[in-house]
């Protein structure tokens, strides 16, 4: 029935599961915090904490590489999509 990050938020909430964030979850987590903050605090809010505190996603992000130019990963991407 539920799956990926759902899956999981809900054995989080719970108290089913701790520990380490799966990559599912951990992607979600960082694409709702870019898009919303508010709205990450409020989804943490109603699932009892089974998103990482927003400092964790802080510290997630800095893990990123920001120097300017293209990134492999961009480039791969260009790849698939030109082809």
């Amino acid at each position: 029935m539920f799956d990926g990050p759902a899956l999981e938020m809900l054995l989080r909430a719970s108290g089913l599961k701790k520990g380490k964030y799966a990559p599912e979850l951990r992607s979600f987590a960082l694409t709702l915090h870019f898009y919303s903050k508010k709205a990450y605090v409020y989804v943490r809010k109603v699932f009892k904490t089974c998103l990482p505190h927003t400092s964790t996603v802080k510290k997630w992000y800095q893990v990123v590489d920001g120097s300017p130019g293209f990134t492999k990963e961009a480039l791969e991407v260009l790849k698939c999509k030109a082809v």
